[in-house]
Order: structure tokens, then C-alpha cells, then sequence
């Protein structure tokens, strides 16, 4: 396989996802906030520092902001980028957008952010980077802080070719209990068609007394 065939392939450049965008094939893309998240937004009772990994065209970073939260939204998709800039400028939203690999943030976030969101991140990165991913949102949270996420595909077999790749929500959840405690877990009602009984919805609770790096 050629170095450009490889590169169309390889989800950990940002060429790749440019591609889904420019090509019209970012399947996860709703096109408007994700459902189940709009309505948990809705509960929070005060202003939270809030980061959208893997932020895309910025659909619920734009919801979470509207509700006048401090948003920051990583991509590093350019295509994906560029786009998030135009549509919250045309609502005069304003976020945080940065345009950068996920896993350098906790170079310049370490203990930033109140709640650290999660939705089609974690099933689009290589699975081999997954426990990369649990430190990451680990470094990045405030004591205390909450990772929010709804897991997809969810699916009780080895990972599968992706993305999205897929999600067994045992080995997923072990990964996670090492470092934080689950404070909520529920089948989402609000799911779109294609994706019902293929999610699940948990918030888990940043624990200080258990992480080693």
C-alpha cells in the first residue's frame, strides 16, 4: 500500500477526517445537537467549564454554549475546524475552538475543566490509544470533575473494523473504573432511530485517590 493510500486509511491524520467532511461522508454528524445531550445540558443547575473532545462541526459545543457555558471544542480536523468557526460566528456563539490532536491538551489543560463531553470520539480514535484517551480526560478534569459520555457503537465483541469502531461497554467501563467512579448509567430514550439500543449514556465521577500514571 502506497504512503497516500495509507494516509486515506489512517484515522490518526487529520487528512483522513477532512476527507469524511469535504466528501459529505461524516456519517455522525446530525446536523443539529445530539438529542440526549440537549436535554442533560438543560439540568445543569450553575456555568461549567465544559470540553467537547473530537468537536467536529460543533453542533452540541454550540448547545452547551448557548446555555451559557464555557465551551472549549478540540478537532483536529481543519475542514472540521473552519466549519465550526463559520456557524458559531453566524450565531455569535462563542466557544473556545481549537484546532489540534486531543491527546496534546493536557499540555496546556491539566485540571481545567468541570466536565469533559463525550460523543463518536472515542469509537473514531485507534483503539490501541483508548487507554491514551482515559489519562487524557483524567489529566484534563478539575478534582472532582465529571466525564459525560455517550458511548457508541456499543456492541459485546472485539473491536471491529471502524470507524466507528466499535464499543463493549465491560472492557470499556474497566478501562474507565481505574480512575473514575460511575455516578450515572442509562439507555438513552431520546436516541435517533439508527442508533437505539446501540448507546448508552453514563456520567462517571473523577476519582483523585486511584490514578498512577
Amino acid at each position: 500500500m502506497t504512503k497516500i493510500n495509507q494516509d486515506k486509511n489512517n484515522v490518526d491524520i487529520p487528512k483522513y477526517w477532512d476527507q469524511k467532511y469535504i466528501n459529505n461522508e461524516a456519517r455522525w454528524d446530525l446536523g443539529a445537537p445530539t438529542p440526549i445531550i440537549k436535554e442533560w445540558a438543560q439540568t445543569l443547575s450553575s456555568r461549567k467549564s465544559i470540553c467537547v473532545l473530537g468537536a467536529g462541526n460543533g453542533w452540541d459545543a454550540m448547545c452547551l454554549a448557548e446555555l451559557g457555558h464555557d465551551v472549549t471544542a478540540v478537532d483536529f480536523s481543519k475542514v472540521a475546524v473552519e466549519n465550526m468557526k463559520k456557524k458559531s460566528s453566524a450565531k455569535e456563539i462563542c466557544i473556545d475552538i481549537i484546532y489540534d490532536n486531543i491527546f496534546n491538551l493536557d499540555k496546556v489543560f491539566l485540571n481545567s475543566f468541570d466536565i469533559v463531553f463525550e460523543y463518536t470520539c472515542f469509537c473514531a480514535i485507534n483503539p490501541k490509544r483508548r487507554i491514551d484517551y482515559v489519562n487524557l480526560v483524567y489529566k484534563i478534569l478539575k478534582p472532582s470533575g465529571q466525564f459525560v459520555a455517550l458511548f457508541f457503537p456499543l456492541i459485546d465483541a472485539p473491536v471491529s473494523n471502524g470507524p466507528p469502531f466499535s464499543v463493549n461497554l465491560k472492557k470499556t467501563e474497566e478501562l474507565f473504573n481505574k480512575y473514575f467512579k460511575i455516578i450515572k448509567r442509562d439507555i438513552p430514550k431520546l436516541s435517533i432511530s439508527p442508533r437505539e439500543d446501540k448507546e448508552i449514556f453514563i456520567i462517571m465521577k473523577k476519582n483523585e485517590n486511584n490514578y498512577k500514571n
